[in-house]
């Protein structure tokens, strides 16, 4: 996870990022609504939150997808297959900030 972090160099930011990866669902979905506030520099966490949207816990699917709008300017929803296609489009050759 720390590699993904590169432009990140605010400690409780990259705490939070981390934290994506959480065990506790709970704390997967505090962390996904700070990641919102973080907005396009938390980009490269965009892939943990595509997974996150699968999740058991519908509360632990909003806060992932509503952190993906905030990043990305995007508006798939919970729609994990659409964010995934969108990414890898998105990211194909890319050099832009949000790859």
């Amino acid at each position: 996870m720390r590699q993904l972090m590169t432009d990140i160099s605010n400690p409780r930011e990259m705490e939070t990022m981390e934290a994506l990866t959480d065990d506790d669902w709970q704390v997967r979905t505090a962390a996904a609504t700070e990641v919102e506030v973080i907005g396009a520099r938390a980009a490269k966490v965009v892939p943990v939150l595509i997974k996150m949207l699968v999740a058991d816990c519908w509360v632990e699917r909003r806060a992932a997808a509503d952190a993906l709008v905030a990043i990305t300017g995007q508006s798939f929803g919970q729609d994990a297959l659409a964010w995934q296609r969108w990414w890898r489009g998105k990211c194909l050759g890319c050099r832009d900030s949000l790859c």
